[in-house]
């Protein structure tokens, strides 16, 4: 499913509401078994992984100054800022999971995807750095299995990390059929 077709974006804007990507690195043991779990018939259960993915943002630093000089340092360089480090989505509960799923059947399937391969291209590189700790590979061997997982990273990330990319203060991709927040 690692397909750089699909892009990523780790900030939407959805029915009103601004949602962020759930980064990997804050996850809990929760979410990970219940994505496993629900990938077991991921065609059914699509809706409901996109509602663990992607969660209302709770709290946002894109306004401030620190935020705007860190970003305009990295676009000088031709970098992104890391968006993750500027927004906190809300704790992971499988109850409220549960409540809201049914309105992601809505959401659209290119955003899923693109969060589903940036999933598991993170998973990936995850995996070979236990890989290679563990001197089951050689770091030669992790190095390329990693440069390739950066490379399909930087290929899904492209066009959702071009909102970030090319201004000051992050514009966030907008569904269609959304009305604008005041975020």
């Amino acid at each position: 499913m690692a397909d750089h077709k699909h892009e990523f974006h780790s900030i939407i804007e959805w029915n009103g509401k601004l949602y962020g990507y759930a980064p990997i690195r804050k996850s809990t043991l929760g979410e990970y078994i219940d994505i496993e779990t629900l990938s077991k018939d991921l065609e059914n259960n699509m809706h409901k992984i996109a509602a663990i993915l992607y969660r209302p943002i709770t709290t946002h630093r894109f306004k401030t100054f620190k935020f705007a000089v860190k970003q305009k340092i990295k676009m000088l360089s031709n970098k992104v800022e890391d968006v993750f480090e500027w927004y906190d989505v809300e704790p992971y509960d499988n109850k409220k999971r549960k409540l809201v799923e049914e309105e992601f059947k809505d959401f659209p399937a290119h955003i899923f995807l693109g969060a589903v391969s940036f999933f598991l291209s993170t998973v990936n590189l995850y995996s070979i750095s236990i890989l290679s700790s563990q001197k089951k590979i050689s770091q030669r061997t992790a190095d390329r299995m990693m440069e390739n997982q950066y490379q399909i990273l930087s290929q899904t990330t492209g066009a959702g990390g071009g909102l970030f990319t090319h201004s000051v203060r992050p514009i966030f991709y907008k569904l269609q059929g959304t009305t604008p927040s005041q975020n």
